[in-house]
């Protein structure tokens, strides 16, 4: 049996990958000349719930994607926000590490002193420098270490 169908449904079937009659296109009518033709309207009905469903299910996959990307942008923008406030408390230590590294520099030596006291007081200036700058040494160390801990979670 030949299958004779207009040019116009022939072109749609192909548009929309048909190429036969679908089962759910409901019976073949038949003409007075004895022949089957398909009911081309339940089948264009078929074909349109078919799309709208597809169409619809695009929508929503769109839709899900659209906030996925909305979800991603906020966390990227979270990001960001913490890698800035990471990079100025580095800032901040690396000022402290200067200004205690210059601390830790050796005064100078005082001038030869003459008399007794001078002396005295020179010597009590030494111990006592002496255990600002063990403080200065311990204070700097850490400092370091939170400087390091800190730019290794920036750069990772």
């Amino acid at each position: 049996m030949t299958d004779r169908t207009s040019p116009l449904t022939q072109r749609v079937r192909r548009r929309i990958g048909t190429g036969g009659l679908s089962a759910d296109a409901g019976p073949p009518s038949v003409s007075p000349g004895g022949q089957a033709h398909p009911d081309t309207g339940a089948l264009f009905e078929t074909q349109i719930v078919r799309l709208s469903s597809a169409l619809r299910e695009l929508y929503a996959i769109d839709r899900q994607r659209e906030a996925e990307l909305r979800q991603m942008r906020e966390q990227a923008r979270l990001a960001a926000e913490h890698a800035r406030a990471l990079a100025a408390t580095l800032a901040q230590l690396d000022a402290l590490i200067a200004e205690v590294n210059r601390l830790l520099q050796p005064a100078p030596d005082p001038p030869p002193s003459s008399t007794l006291f001078e002396r005295m007081l020179a010597h009590a200036a030494a111990s006592s420098e002496h255990t600002r700058r063990e403080a200065l040494i311990a204070w700097a160390s850490g400092l370091i270490d939170l400087r390091t801990r800190l730019a290794a979670l920036l750069d990772g």
